[in-house]
């Protein structure tokens, strides 16, 4: 384990678990870690100057800027989660999101998503 490595695949997954726990529990203390896990991915691993998620970051900061729709798919779903889970109210992430994915991985000749 290594504290100072962040994958955009396990950040996003600890949001997704903490609004599933916290809601299903009724636990506000894991709503709490699961909006810090949020703010963190939206904060750290967004890159505003080039409109895309980090795929990995060293110190909170970009080592990878690796695009996959694998990675995508769990960004929507912490988003998804979260609006779910009041954590945040806001849907527009969700359609960021799902849009980024139907531009750039969508292949529609296969109606699949390409990685």
């Amino acid at each position: 384990f290594n504290p100072d490595f962040k994958s955009l695949v396990s950040s996003a997954r600890l949001v997704i678990n903490f609004c599933i726990a916290g809601r299903l529990l009724k636990r506000p203390e894991l709503l709490d870690l699961a909006r810090h896990g949020l703010d963190y991915v939206e904060r750290a691993h967004w890159q505003a100057d080039k409109q895309f998620y980090a795929f990995e970051l060293r110190d909170h900061k970009p080592v990878s800027m690796v695009i996959q729709s694998y990675a995508y798919g769990f960004v929507l779903a912490m988003h998804a989660h979260a609006l779910m889970a009041g954590v945040h109210t806001d849907d527009s992430p969700i359609a960021l999101v799902f849009e980024r994915l139907e531009q750039r991985f969508w292949v529609p000749e296969y109606g699949a998503y390409s990685d």
